[in-house]
């Protein structure tokens, strides 16, 4: 981390201690996917169903079956843990890092709309703007 978070551009994702300390404190911007419960709950589900369905190998030969869908570490139930706890927490550890600047988008479609502003392509195709 120390390594990667010290060249002039990168990106980190996640929200474990140890990488925020260092990375937050070294970034300039955080982009939040502050989604709403329902959408990240369909978003785990969807996701669970087709790795298990299509016997997914996710690392080291490692793979989600139907008997772990409900273990108590299961992503399924890791949702119901942190979502909540973590959109009240976000905010309140962003003020921690008063050179941070935080963008929070709410939904995906705000998170579209936010990547296409980005997109270099998004210039040149877009309607000239009448003055």
């Amino acid at each position: 981390m120390d390594a990667f978070t010290a060249q002039p551009g990168w990106v980190m994702d996640g929200n474990y201690g140890k990488a925020r300390d260092l990375g937050w404190a070294r970034a300039d911007t955080l982009v939040w996917l502050d989604y709403p419960g329902q959408v990240v709950f369909w978003r785990v589900l969807t996701r669970t169903v087709k790795r298990v369905a299509g016997k997914q190998e996710l690392w080291n030969g490692n793979r989600e079956t139907w008997r772990g869908v409900f273990r108590a570490d299961a992503p399924l139930r890791w949702i119901f843990k942190t979502h909540w706890r973590r959109r009240r927490k976000t905010p309140v550890l962003a003020a921690e890092y008063p050179d941070l600047s935080v963008i929070r988008l709410r939904s995906p479609r705000e998170a579209e709309r936010w990547l296409q502003r980005l997109s270099p392509e998004a210039e040149s195709v877009r309607p000239p703007r009448s003055e």
